[in-house]
């Protein structure tokens, strides 16, 4: 842990948010509402009000991991299970084509394809 002096609020919050890293802040206050903005403005992963770690690392459906130089992805919640996976986008063309034929002039291609962009999605199964 450490500790620095500060001028006010604002020297407070310009010196946590200038660090390399951003792992885990806490704020301390007697006006809780205050603190909470004063977390708002901290450039960290976690930040927590009047109390050290315990309490944030016990909320296991929220995300937490750091920003800036401090580790990487996250642990607890959607965001904690989704690093373990890797997303993939699979499209199959079914029956639209996009090429025009021989006879057929850019100008009726380009009609009917724009008459099929409004249609299709209006179309049941197509959705």
């Amino acid at each position: 842990m450490s500790l620095y002096r500060f001028n006010d609020v604002e020297d407070a919050i310009r010196r946590a948010n200038a660090s390399l890293y951003g792992l885990n802040a806490a704020v301390f206050g007697r006006d809780v509402k205050r603190a909470h903005e004063v977390a708002s403005r901290i450039q960290c992963g976690t930040v927590t009000v009047n109390e050290g770690h315990k309490a944030a690392w016990a909320s296991v459906r929220a995300p937490q991991g750091g920003w800036k130089q401090s580790g990487y992805g996250r642990r607890h919640g959607a965001e904690g299970i989704l690093k373990f996976t890797q997303s993939q986008s699979i499209s199959v063309q079914r029956f639209m084509v996009y090429a025009r034929g021989e006879r057929m002039s850019v100008r009726m291609f380009d009609r009917i394809y724009a008459t099929l962009m409004r249609v299709l999605p209006w179309l049941p199964g197509l959705r």
